[in-house]
């Protein structure tokens, strides 16, 4: 395969040779001709793997690629909270990527491979009989979701104290990062974190086979999940061992 696009680029490049030199203007009108505004028009519609590739184009548009505003967007499309949490960059960074945290002016085009791989879900959030917000569920570490897949509606029905998290909480087990999914959800958002913060409560909703655990900010979280930002972090789970309040 690399010897067939090898023979690929020599032929484009023998044709683009021979092109300027028998078309007047063939030169100026090639995509290395592309007005600035232009090309940041085009680059911006990319997605991070053809970003990668448009390096390859010319020394040019490679200098475009390399803006970290770019691969920004596509970082913080699906995932608003990393253009102000420094915290999340940390824990997301710490063990897997620490080189990231080394070259954080960086961080953007450093750390798309790994935010792009990350699995997430849009949650209706509800104690019993009322709503709270929609959320976005990121899984930042731990085991995969079983089936791949959160539910629709998670409703909180228990609370419990924080300090039963360090025997609750079993080992591998997949880690979330909460997020409001609009700007029209961030009021009962910040309220179910101020909830369960001013009670040092933990939330727990259920369904058949799993456990949801949600954590506000605390010694728990720093100590053990290496966050100690201000947002509302989960840990999902097998449905054992059974809690007490």
């Amino acid at each position: 395969a690399s010897e067939a696009q090898a023979a690929i680029s020599a032929e484009d490049l023998e044709f683009n040779a021979a092109l300027t030199s028998r078309v007047p203007g063939a030169k100026e009108r090639s995509i290395d001709a592309l007005p600035d505004d232009v090309v940041r028009h085009v680059l911006s519609m990319l997605d991070g793997e053809a970003l990668s590739q448009a390096q390859a184009t010319c020394r040019r548009w490679r200098g475009f690629v390399s803006h970290a505003a770019l691969w920004k967007s596509l970082c913080i499309a699906n995932w608003r909270a990393l253009d102000s949490d420094a915290a999340l960059w940390r824990m997301l960074c710490r063990s897997t990527a620490p080189e990231i945290l080394e070259n954080f002016d960086s961080r953007w085009k450093l750390g798309y491979p790994i935010i792009s791989k990350l699995p997430s879900w849009r949650v209706r959030l509800q104690k019993t009989g009322r709503f709270i917000c929609n959320l976005v569920a990121h899984q930042v570490s731990g085991r995969a979701l079983v089936g791949g897949s959160m539910p629709e509606t998670l409703v909180v029905e228990r609370r419990f104290n924080v300090l039963h998290l360090e025997t609750f909480v079993l080992p591998e087990s997949a880690v979330l990062y909460y997020e409001p999914a609009t700007v029209a959800d961030e009021a009962g958002f910040e309220e179910f974190i101020e909830y369960l913060t001013k009670r040092t409560r933990a939330g727990l909703a259920l369904d058949e086979q799993r456990r949801f655990i949600f954590i506000p900010p605390c010694e728990y979280a720093s100590a053990n999940l290496g966050y100690d930002g201000t947002a509302l972090l989960g840990i999902v789970q097998t449905a054992y061992p059974p809690l007490v309040a």
